[in-house]
């Protein structure tokens, strides 16, 4: 199993959810919240558990500087947070915001999905949709040259449909992707999100992108194919 660094200022029960995925055939290694970064320029792991009492600031510049370094998933276990908490974790940068984890066992099924996603083949730096640019190791978006800008979660949820363009995606399966699972208290966070992209990308006189397809989701199409697959159809 790929090595899951640990974060906790709770010393037992960082031991004890160490020794819990120890035991379930993870390799895991423990340090303070405050000693994360070094370890994790060592140890490379492919994940980061970072649990803390509540989204302080300190842990969400944490988040940040973990997601800055790209290819490291980080799960945030709080025992305190509430909507606008876990949004600003995700904001942040987190893969996944746990509350209260008072259960290992999901705890180790979260982690396991986290990673499942992190095995999906990446896509190229730059995608496009129309004049559409996506530089994903800049995390700019730009329109015909124009730069537009996203927050975290808007570049994040923009790539995942830019990479599945000309297919229509559930609303089930973008909260899976994006948020890594259901936000709890916010259900409508999907549509909220898309609002605030559309908002952004298709302002003026830009072609529409964003396409909602209706008794199922939505998706990102390529501008003119339709008109060209009524065309082959004639």
């Amino acid at each position: 199993m790929p090595k899951i660094l640990l974060g906790n200022d709770d010393a037992i029960s960082s031991e004890a959810l160490a020794n819990f995925l120890s035991n379930r055939g993870h390799t895991v290694a423990r340090t303070a919240v405050d000693g994360v970064v070094d370890v994790v320029d060592t140890e490379e792991p492919c994940a980061v558990i970072v649990a803390r009492a509540t989204t302080d600031e300190d842990t969400l510049a944490l988040c940040r500087v973990l997601h800055d370094r790209g290819g490291v998933r980080v799960l945030f276990l709080a025992e305190r947070a509430d909507v606008a908490d876990r949004i600003a974790a995700y904001e942040a940068g987190a893969d996944d915001v746990m509350v209260g984890a008072s259960s290992f066992e999901e705890v180790d099924a979260r982690l396991r999905a986290m990673l499942r996603r992190s095995r999906v083949a990446r896509p190229p730096e730059i995608i496009a949709v129309g004049d559409l640019r996506i530089d994903r190791a800049r995390h700019r978006v730009s329109r015909s040259g124009e730069e537009i800008p996203l927050t975290l979660t808007e570049f994040n949820l923009l790539e995942y449909f830019a990479k599945r363009k000309n297919v229509a995606v559930t609303r089930k399966e973008i909260l899976e992707a994006v948020w890594g699972g259901s936000v709890e208290g916010f259900t409508n966070i999907v549509d909220v999100y898309v609002n605030y992209l559309r908002k952004k990308i298709e302002r003026g006189d830009r072609p529409k992108l964003l396409k909602t397809v209706r008794g199922v989701g939505y998706m990102v199409e390529e501008p003119g194919l339709m008109d060209a697959e009524l065309g082959a159809a004639l």
